[in-house]
């Protein structure tokens, strides 16, 4: 059982290396409660959140002290021994404190007497020790110490911990001795509540004090909460490692993708707990709480935390694992140009050509700067590669339904609309579902001005590449797939060339058709040269409705001419060789093109005042009717034609 005592203590106290005598005053006498050992380690744990204070939080810190002694807040300490205690809460104002320290000592240990602090040690950083002792200067150590502080830093902290060591030079309070003595004293002077579990083997206890105390004052972040309610349910190790490792993994993948952590926790639940018809009725926020429900038997209120209403250690273990086990897939995906041999191992029975093309789609989605469809291959990866008993080919090729609805969701809708894409992996017959759910984007209602129109919303804030990926997985889907029986699929003899189409992209390039990316255009014979309206630049340069994808011999032909000249060039060069566009896609788009585009001049690039009105009147509306007809028509070749039965094909319900 634990033991918990708190009572506040001066800062000097705290990090003195003698033995701290922790004491309560009782009026006319004082009580020793504990004590705080000699020669004792202040250990912040591995499972602990990296270090994420910013410039204005050193600098609001310094000020403060500056000023005079203050009380800090709440320092928790888990006692492992008599000489390591674990820091459960505080560690960002004890490792920048230390650091405040350590750079007074750098500058002036000659003028001053600066007091000796006991041991911090990071679980997560374990040389932190050497670069805060080297002044956080990697120039000036050797290699071998180089290695070691990269090698042990396995949340990449030390790039932030230079960068607030480097705050210190822009502080002024920090710069003469004078004022730097007056700072000292007024660290050892200031305060602390410090609460303590004295129980060596659990400290669950500290960990629920910890929340307990954090809700209550100080809002902590999704993470922080979602942790600590998951630590509080587990008095061993098991839990903690396998944050551990989810950590590590996570901040590997956010090196090459921005999947932040509190998403991937919140797709896998959305994922795997209700495929247990127990949990069907709870419904969770981003933060994981929880509208109000009766479970178990049990009321829960509007604003629990998810993880409370649970309270299940095996599940949440078991899920920590099952994320981690997928991290490491898609890490393998997007670290590997082609699939690796573990990748292949997953699709028993499966050409390797289809293989190839999984690890692309999925690879994607992945780097797709909209978060939301990733949850589409989690459910996929968790379904069907988890667990490979009885597994046929027709499974594995569930993957074709999951990347069009994911390359439909980033079309039509924006990550508000996140419940639609909720609602099909929550189903049981999840792919059913997902198919159904895609082929409700190609009914009338679907199809209209507005839902066209809010697709530019997204142009100013992406860049060009997110929109040609999201333009040619558009084309993808036209050129390849089909929707037969409610499932997708690789169109009969076609497999070859999409791998082709995919990976060749000197035989597929991409050409940016209407809007020139230079902004403007200059036609072929004539010097002057047009500057399109910035707004049409601005929303249309980097549509996913204005690329084609031709070779690169045959783009580098049509120069930086007018999309109706590309036209005349195109027309000319294919009439002595045809065939020589190859992609089904981009015939579609010259066509659409050729007949929904006026014509908004006759005479030469000198009508100036015609291209004005043209792009002030006539070529938003003629872009959107081209962009509505080029949606219906992929529609049309995946399911046939459009009927008033499409207008009644539902959203999913959450």
């Amino acid at each position: 059982m634990a033991r918990i005592f708190g009572t506040v203590l001066s800062i000097g106290d705290f990090f003195k290396t003698e033995t701290a005598m922790i004491k309560i005053d009782l009026g006319d006498e004082e009580k020793k409660v504990f004590t705080l050992s000699e020669r004792r380690k202040y250990i912040i744990p591995d499972y602990q959140r990296e270090i994420r204070w910013k410039k204005e939080n050193v600098i609001e810190l310094i000020s403060d002290i500056n000023v005079g002694v203050k009380f800090l807040g709440n320092i928790i300490l888990n006692r492992r021994t008599p000489l390591e205690y674990e820091v459960i809460d505080g560690q960002q104002r004890i490792t920048t404190l230390t650091m405040v320290i350590q750079y007074i000592k750098s500058k002036f240990h000659e003028e001053l007497d600066i007091f000796q602090t006991c041991e911090l040690e990071m679980a997560n950083f374990d040389k932190f020790g050497i670069l805060r002792d080297n002044n956080f200067n990697l120039r000036d150590l050797g290699e071998d110490d180089n290695t070691l502080i990269e090698t042990s830093d396995v949340f990449n902290q030390r790039d932030r911990y230079i960068e607030l060591w480097n705050v210190f030079d822009q502080i002024h309070a920090l710069q003469t001795a004078r004022n730097c003595r007056t700072i000292l004293s007024n660290i050892r002077g200031s305060q602390i509540n410090l609460i303590v579990n004295t129980n060596d083997t659990d400290n669950s206890s500290s960990i629920n004090y910890f929340m307990d105390v954090n809700l209550k004052g100080v809002k902590l972040d999704t993470e922080d909460i979602f942790k600590g309610y998951l630590f509080s349910l587990d008095s061993g190790k098991n839990i903690r490692d396998e944050w551990k490792i989810f950590k590590i993994g996570s901040f590997k993948l956010n090196k090459l993708t921005d999947y932040p952590t509190t998403k991937l926790l919140e797709h896998y639940l959305y994922c795997d707990l209700y495929k247990n018809s127990k949990y069907t009725d709870i419904h969770f926020k981003e933060d994981f709480t929880i509208n109000e429900v009766d479970f178990n038997g049990e009321k829960h209120y509007a604003g629990e935390h998810l993880i409370k209403v649970i309270e299940n250690k095996n599940y949440m273990l078991l899920s920590l694992r099952n994320i981690n086990k997928f991290i490491d897939i898609i890490l393998d995906i997007l670290k590997n140009e082609s699939p690796s041999q573990d990748f292949k191992n997953l699709f028993k029975n499966l050409e390797q050509v289809e293989v190839t093309i999984i690890h692309n789609f999925i690879k994607k989605i992945m780097r797709d700067k909209n978060v939301v469809p990733r949850i589409l291959i989690m459910k996929y990866v968790i379904e069907i590669l988890f667990d490979q008993t009885d597994k046929s080919k027709k499974d594995y090729r569930k993957i074709y339904g999951m990347y069009l609805l994911a390359v439909l969701f980033t079309v039509f809708e924006g990550e508000k609309d996140i419940k639609k894409v909720l609602g099909v992996v929550k189903d049981r017959d999840w792919y059913t579902k997902a198919v159904e759910h895609s082929q409700s984007y190609f009914s009338r209602s679907k199809i209209s001005k507005s839902r066209i129109t809010a697709q530019y919303k997204l142009v100013s804030s992406d860049d060009a590449d997110n929109h040609m990926f999201r333009c040619k997985s558009l084309a993808t889907i036209y050129n390849f797939f089909e929707i037969k029986n409610n499932f997708v699929k690789i169109v009969n003899g076609k497999t070859e060339d999409l791998k082709t189409y995919i990976s060749d992209s000197n035989k597929f390039s991409t050409e940016h058709f209407i809007i020139n990316e230079s902004g403007g255009f200059t036609t072929t014979g004539d010097t002057t040269s047009y500057k399109y309206p910035s707004d049409i630049k601005k929303k249309y340069t980097n549509s996913i409705f204005n690329f084609i994808f031709i070779s690169k011999e045959l783009n580098q032909s049509l120069g930086n001419n007018i999309m109706f000249e590309k036209i005349r060039l195109l027309n000319q060069i294919e009439a002595a060789n045809p065939g020589v566009i190859e992609c089904e896609f981009s015939e579609m788009i010259i066509d659409k093109c050729k007949k929904k585009f006026t014509k908004p001049f006759k005479s030469k690039i000198g009508a100036m005042e015609a291209l004005e009105s043209y792009y002030a009147d006539m070529f938003i509306e003629e872009f959107n009717s081209y962009a509505q007809d080029v949606i219906k028509t992929i529609g049309e070749k995946l399911h046939g034609k459009l009927n008033d039965a499409d207008e009644s094909l539902p959203d999913q319900a959450v």
